[in-house]
């Protein structure tokens, strides 16, 4: 599951970056290109996407209860996202989420990893 939050969080930061791009020309004045704006479209399907996934992950026994808590805060801020990119894709708040997601995300990676790592310290004192 850690290898997977690792690819899910890059993807995210990589979507935050597309984003981050499309905001600094929307600040500019500047209007998207269609192959921007189809960007924008798959980026949010992508978000989608993802939170489907961490819904399914939230009810692994694999992570922790902390790890799962921030999963399930992760996928709330995802679908959020959604409902606000149904408006508007293309604003400050969805990047802020997307900002939060990857924290989570990240959070989440470091609970599971610790409790990994305590689970080996054990085997190994036992």
């Amino acid at each position: 599951m850690g290898e997977e939050l690792s690819e899910m969080a890059g993807d995210q930061e990589g979507m935050g970056e597309g984003m981050d791009r499309l905001l600094g020309k929307a600040a500019r004045g500047e209007g998207l290109s269609p192959g921007e704006s189809q960007y924008l479209r798959d980026m949010m399907y992508e978000e989608s996407l993802m939170r489907r996934a961490l819904d399914g992950m939230t009810g692994s026994g694999e992570a922790s209860r902390d790890a799962r808590d921030k999963l399930g805060e992760a996928a709330r801020e995802l679908a959020e996202m959604e409902k606000e990119a149904v408006a508007n894709p293309l604003q400050e708040k969805i990047r802020e989420r997307q900002k939060n997601v990857l924290r989570k995300l990240l959070e989440a990676k470091e609970s599971i990893e610790e409790k990994g790592y305590r689970r080996e310290r054990k085997a190994v004192g036992a």
